[in-house]
């Protein structure tokens, strides 16, 4: 178990204030967070937490080097411990925000939103540097300029319950290291995909499955991409959305692809009328929608 701590920064002006974060309280679960070979080495000599503990950054660091900690295991605990923090103060700018899913901006954030999170993301690196954790090129882009895109992230599930999004969370991780250590091979991660929307779905009920495509799917961000200028609403993006997955199952040009493609052209056009239907195949034919 993890709990918040307040833990302060001190010697940098960019650190100055308290923040909070999260830190091992529980030996056992805290022991997780370091590698193998360093609690196998530490077991004869059980660690008091308690010593390492302190709501000073700078402090715990030390603390963690003084009971033998590898450098890399600190930095890894560091930087999530400030991810963490960063990541509730996003929240709490977004909190108002919910994830529009039918919307081809679907966090919808207003300009000042886009600014403090954009602000609050060079904090995170300026705290990470003055904690002497330095971080690649690619990383401090994606701080100073992210921070939308994790606004996006951490509202897109929202409508799941904090249990369920944690488990995710974990799945997905795990299963992108598996595809990262598969590097080209297009067999492995071939099943590695059908693994990961198979773990999905047992972690699912059937309606949140569909709601998670909804939100997460690759058909779900193009359709969002070239249906922007019809503006559909909530009830007929998810009726485009269900057509466009069933006609997706066929093969273009087959019996059954012209049969599925007659009935939600059918059903389209009466619901978006002649305009918006005029739109909705323009914007498909640009995903490959074959007449």
């Amino acid at each position: 178990m993890r709990i918040a701590h307040p833990r302060q920064m001190t010697g940098s002006k960019a650190t100055d204030t308290i923040i909070t974060t999260r830190a091992p309280v529980e030996p056992s679960k805290a022991a997780h967070d370091f590698p193998s070979q360093f609690v196998a080495a530490h077991r004869a000599t059980p660690v008091d937490w308690r010593q390492v503990e302190s709501p000073d950054y700078k402090e715990y660091i030390a603390n963690l080097r003084a009971i033998g900690c590898p450098e890399k295991t600190i930095k890894e605990i560091v930087t999530a411990d400030v991810k963490d923090l960063f990541s509730a103060r996003r929240a709490a700018i977004t909190r108002t925000n919910h994830y529009e899913y039918w919307r081809a901006d679907p966090v919808n954030l207003s300009e000042e939103q886009r600014k403090q999170l954009q602000e609050l993301s060079i904090e995170q690196s300026e705290v990470l540097k003055a904690l002497g954790i330095e971080i690649s090129a690619t990383d401090l882009f994606a701080l100073h300029y992210g921070g939308g895109i994790r606004a996006k992230g951490e509202l897109e599930l929202e409508f799941l319950s904090e249990p369920q999004r944690q488990s995710l969370n974990d799945l997905l991780l795990g299963m992108a290291q598996q595809r990262l250590a598969a590097g080209n091979d297009q067999s492995r991660l071939h099943d590695l995909e059908e693994q990961t929307q198979s773990a999905i779905k047992s972690l699912l009920t059937p309606d949140e499955f569909h709601d998670y495509e909804l939100r997460t799917s690759l058909p779900a961000l193009q359709l969002r991409g070239v249906l922007k200028d019809m503006e559909p609403t909530e009830k007929e993006f998810r009726t485009i959305f269900d057509y466009w997955i069933a006609l997706s199952a066929h093969q273009p040009g087959s019996t059954e692809y012209r049969e599925a493609q007659q009935s939600s052209e059918a059903a389209l056009r009466s619901i978006l009328g002649p305009s918006r239907f005029a739109i909705y195949l323009e914007g498909v034919k640009m995903l490959g929608y074959s007449k």
